[in-house]
């Protein structure tokens, strides 16, 4: 888990594999410990992360959004246009790279006015 700072995103605390096993109830308990690490104003006084930026990994996710209830799960953009490429090998055929690179350009505008005119 890392926050952003004048200096850039500073890691605060870290989930370790200690065991090999892919069950969401490990990575949950994992977090709650971590929580209980920072003071109850942590956090720029929120006393949890309100975003959370990950992969498409599920067993990450389920257990982020039951323990932060009010926090938004972003994907990261690699994930984001990995998914947008899956769906779209799912759905189409014919326009499949044009609307990927579409869909690109609008997830990587500079700003919302520049997005609404992609």
């Amino acid at each position: 888990m890392s926050v952003p700072t004048a200096a850039g995103g500073v890691s605060v605390g870290a989930v370790p594999v200690v065991t090999d096993s892919e069950q969401e109830e490990v990575f949950a308990e994992g977090l709650q410990g971590l929580m209980q690490c920072f003071p109850q104003q942590a956090i720029f006084g929120h006393g949890t992360p309100q975003v959370f930026l990950t992969d498409n990994d599920l067993k990450e996710r389920q257990p982020l959004q039951k323990l932060f209830l009010h926090a938004r799960l972003l994907l990261c953009q690699f994930h984001m246009l990995k998914a947008v490429w899956a769906w779209l090998c799912d759905v189409s055929a014919g326009d499949r790279q044009e609307v990927y690179m579409a869909f690109k350009d609008v997830l990587l505008a500079s700003n919302e006015m520049e997005m609404y005119e992609k």
